[in-house]
């Protein structure tokens, strides 16, 4: 029983726990786990996508089976020599359209689209290079000021031009790789 009231006893003296700001230390760590925490059921989902994608069986699922015999211990030869000819053939109309593509020129469109890209990519990459060297203070003070909403909102109202800029090369490549993935 002493045990128990010197317990009470203690809890009863401690002082309530603080109301103020974290620690600096704990933001962080906080910011980590979540971040690794992301990056594993990233890493997880892709790999679990990847394997079904691709009709991959799990190790462990194999079973041995003592009559199976290997497919490659009895040569069709007429059937290797079919699979040769349709080869070359595929190899032939490879050869072909690509020397088609080749000398094809870009449209006007296209060449004007990778232009516009390329320009947008630049005076992005360029935006981004000045604003780390000379604006660096100012990632600061919005972290200071605003919550994680109001720094983005503050961002897109201070640099309307920049915001534009990478919107604009992200929905462009996103054009393109529709695009790309409909011919094929």
């Amino acid at each position: 029983m002493p045990l128990t009231a010197n317990i009470l006893a203690t809890l009863s003296q401690s002082q309530p726990l603080s109301t103020g700001a974290p620690e600096a230390g704990s933001n962080l760590l906080y910011t980590a786990s979540i971040a690794a925490g992301v990056l594993y059921l990233g890493i997880s989902g892709f790999a679990a996508w990847r394997q079904k994608s691709r009709n991959m069986t799990p190790v462990f699922s194999a079973t041995a089976n003592p009559g199976a015999r290997p497919d490659f211990l009895n040569i069709d030869q007429g059937a290797r020599s079919a699979a040769l000819e349709r080869g070359d053939a595929f190899e032939e109309r490879l050869r072909t359209r690509e020397a088609e593509q080749a000398n094809a020129a870009f449209a006007p469109a296209e060449k004007g689209f990778c232009i516009f890209a390329f320009l947008l990519s630049s005076f992005t990459l360029v935006s981004m290079l000045f604003g780390s060297i000379w604006q660096v203070t100012w990632i600061g003070r919005y972290a200071e000021e605003f919550s994680a909403q109001g720094r983005l909102a503050a961002i897109v109202k201070d640099h309307p031009i920049a915001f534009t800029v990478a919107v604009a090369v992200c929905v462009l490549q996103v054009v393109r790789f529709v695009r790309e993935k409909r011919k094929s």
